[in-house]
């Protein structure tokens, strides 16, 4: 039971300590469970107090109108959520004032997100959404990150939302305006944040700088992400993402049920885990990407995180760099491959780990000194693995649009306003939270029959493959 679990409280004011490593087993285990009746109440409580402040909201007389200019909103992160944040913002008040601020040039991440039709539901709905929820649906929920953000970034500019994606980086947040790298200031009267599970936004929350009106260097902020950023974070499952260059056309492991029956089970015995297997589309130069996925154990992925000094998207292992367990399993992948016509590029076999975590954000709303609201929505508010972070953060996405567009014609409600997103990413994340927990219990039983059902020496289907040397 949850309730079981070595979590550590880290609310503030608490005498605890941040977990040992003999403890959690990891010093990125942290959080804060408790008994279930109690958290059943203190759910049920803060339920009840979202929807009479949801109430209260919408029977407030409206505010006079202001005699002064636009309120402006900008966002830290264009990233999916940021981009349907403000998508959403601009649908509940067209006359919005929206500007967005990205890093990053092009959109560099291609990996296969899955996308709930359920995420649309309470959302405004305009002809671009509709499209995109179209070709979700023929592509059963599942499509590419860029594509996705390709799309949403195409109806923001449509709705005349100003998108700044051309290297424009924040480099410090002030409590009413913001610096880019080349010391442009832009003033704000709502900021958003949404740049990603890493989020230095979140750090800048967490410093207390705000709300004492003194700006906040982010190039002076880490990556690392610490303990008392976050009021629950535990990993409870470890990954592989291995990347192969392959010549011509090729199909998947498991195309046929006969496949399916011959290859993949016998294969997926070996790993003690599915193996998600993605064919990239055919390059210029004739060559395709391969991209497999799978569950590791511990000791497998502990030899290649090396506590975050290891290998990562920018700097993957080799072949020859992986542990001989997890050798062993790829190559004898390609060498079924192999056997069934796929032709591999040599030497370019990649891997890259990473752990299945679920966080949430001691932070997600604050004040500054200028009493200007700031958010966090997306991965740097809640993350949660199985492929719920982006749905969990399109569906707090919708309510945090329409909490914006509130703000442009009651600012000064905007205390009101943070308080009452903060109770729902709070309540949305712990049901989520026990979804992952109920997911992550059923991800390992059937790794654990996968592993026993390998060394069972009466076995219906199963194959011998020598793997090819070097």
């Amino acid at each position: 039971m949850l309730a079981t679990d070595p979590l550590i409280n880290l609310e503030k004011g608490s005498a605890h300590t941040l977990p040992k490593q003999d403890e959690c087993n990891s010093s990125r285990n942290t959080g804060c469970i408790g008994w279930f009746p109690v958290r059943l109440i203190t759910w049920s409580c803060s339920a009840l107090k979202y929807l009479a402040c949801e109430a209260s909201e919408y029977f407030h007389r409206p505010a006079k109108d202001l005699e002064q200019r636009k309120i402006k909103t900008v966002f830290v992160g264009a990233g999916p959520v940021g981009l349907w944040t403000a998508i959403q913002h601009k649908l509940n008040n067209p006359d919005a004032d929206i500007e967005m601020f990205d890093k990053h040039s092009t959109y560099t991440r291609k990996h296969t997100v899955r996308v709930d039709l359920d995420s649309f539901k309470g959302a405004k709905m305009n002809l671009g959404l509709k499209f995109l929820k179209m070709k979700i649906q023929h592509l059963h929920g599942r499509i590419g990150c860029n594509v996705l953000e390709e799309q949403l970034l195409g109806i923001a500019r449509e709705l005349g939302i100003k998108v700044n994606n051309d290297g424009a980086e924040v480099t410090e947040i002030g409590p009413d305006s913001i610096t880019l790298k080349d010391k442009t200031v832009v003033k704000y009267d709502q900021l958003v944040g949404a740049d990603g599970a890493h989020s230095k936004m979140r750090k800048a929350l967490h410093s207390e700088s705000l709300e004492k009106g003194e700006a906040v260097d982010l190039k002076a902020l880490g990556r690392e992400d610490k303990n008392e950023e976050f009021s629950m974070r535990r990993e409870i499952q470890y990954r592989a993402r291995i990347r192969y260059q392959v010549k011509g056309d090729t199909k998947r492991l498991k195309s046929t049920w006969l496949s399916w029956m011959k290859h993949y089970y016998p294969v997926s015995k070996l790993f003690g885990s599915p193996v998600d297997e993605h064919i990239g589309p055919l390059k210029d130069n004739g060559t395709r990407t391969i991209t497999l996925d799978f569950f590791v154990n511990k000791e497998e992925y502990d030899a290649l995180y090396k506590d975050g000094k290891g290998f990562n998207l920018s700097h993957p292992a080799h072949l020859n760099d992986l542990p001989a367990s997890l050798s062993k399993k790829i190559r004898t992948w390609q060498e079924l491959k192999t056997r069934n016509g796929e032709v591999q590029v040599p030497d370019s076999t990649e891997a890259t780990p990473y752990a299945l975590m679920y966080f949430q954000s001691k932070k997600v709303t604050a004040v500054t000194s200028e009493d200007k609201p700031v958010y966090l929505v997306g991965d740097c508010a809640t993350a949660l693995p199985y492929f719920r972070s982006l749905n969990n953060g399109l569906k707090c996405a919708n309510t945090l649009g329409a909490s914006l567009a509130r703000g442009d014609k009651k600012p000064h409600r905007a205390s009101a306003l943070t308080d009452n997103y903060d109770r729902l990413v709070n309540l949305r994340a712990r049901k989520e939270f026990v979804v992952a927990r109920i997911k992550d219990r059923a991800v390992s039983l059937l790794n654990g029959t996968l592993r026993w059902v390998n060394r069972s020496p009466f076995q219906l289907n199963y194959f011998k493959v020598q793997p090819a040397e070097g």
